[in-house]
């Protein structure tokens, strides 16, 4: 299984985006990750250098392909993808963040003009064949619905014939809270997520993980899942568990055989696996020992 780190390189502009490549390279260094999933966007400048950079430190990529949400011009959008996979060759790409939030243009006619282009590529001259990963929303809880994801969502699947160069996969965001890995609350009613003391005593905490991930299965039908976000807050749980609780969900996912599960986030916040000044936090720590471990150092 492949292990990630999410680095949100969101776009500031003019051509300008939030990235560092020192913040790459000590990530690297103490986590010892595979992937560092990072945005590339249309209106920036920074794109290839993001890419080198994140290569030179010794990652490979997973990019999400973002979005402007408030233009209107999808035929460019695939444009500037398929020119981005011709030129870096990724592995995987995750075109949008939460796609069905956009305000304007409908998410799914950027998502047929990306598959429009994808079709034009060619094994042989642009690389081997990626894995487009489908930004999927999460496991909601009974009750609780979200009419513009149902819409992007049917959209997609309608858009999953076989392609000749891509395959096809699902990306998910299993957050759980403050709950444990072990744990999952998909099955509360909507109004219990607003009090999770209450929650957890009315509806409890344990023994579901594997019917909220068989969820997950469900909605994937025949596509594979790659967790492309998955961690916890300093506000929810303190530093220890924290590197406890993402060691047990590396675990899981690995005896599951997912793919690629990518940590959120890099650093220097509540979400961080670093400090600000670049020391590592003992979620790092834990990262770098279960992926020295995959590996039988």
């Amino acid at each position: 299984m492949r292990v990630g780190i999410v680095y949100p390189t969101p776009y500031e502009g003019p051509g300008r985006q939030s990235f560092n490549a020192t913040w790459a390279r000590a990530l690297k260094q103490a986590t010892q990750a595979d992937v560092l999933r990072v945005n590339l966007d249309p209106r920036s400048l920074m794109n290839d250098e993001i890419v080198e950079s994140t290569r030179d430190a010794g990652f490979e990529l997973l990019p999400i392909f973002d979005l402007d949400y408030d233009a209107q011009d999808p035929v460019a959008y695939a444009s500037w993808a398929v020119a981005m996979q011709r030129r870096h060759r990724f592995r995987w790409i995750e075109p949008g963040n939460e796609p069905w939030t956009m305000h304007k243009t409908p998410a799914r006619r950027y998502m047929e003009a990306v598959i429009q282009g994808i079709e034009a590529l060619d094994n042989e001259a642009d690389g081997p064949g990626l894995t487009v990963a489908w930004p999927c929303d999460a496991v909601r809880p009974r009750g609780q619905r979200d009419r513009r994801w149902e819409e992007w969502w049917r959209g997609v699947m309608r858009l999953m014939p076989t392609l000749r160069y891509a395959k096809h996969a699902v990306a998910i965001h299993p957050y759980r809270g403050e709950l444990p890995p072990e744990s999952s609350r998909s099955h509360w009613p909507a109004w219990a997520h607003k009090m999770p003391s209450l929650g957890l005593r009315l509806f409890g905490q344990s023994g579901r993980r594997e019917g909220e991930h068989q969820l997950w299965m469900d909605l994937a039908g025949q596509m594979p899942l790659l967790v492309t976000e998955v961690g916890w807050r300093r506000q929810d749980v303190d530093d220890e568990t924290n590197a406890r609780y993402l060691r047990a969900e590396l675990t899981f996912y690995q005896a599951l055989g997912v793919e690629l599960v990518c940590v959120y986030a890099y650093g220097g916040d509540e979400w961080g696996v670093m400090n600000a000044d670049l020391s590592p936090r003992p979620q790092a720590d834990a990262i770098r020992m279960f992926v020295e471990a995959q590996r039988g150092s």
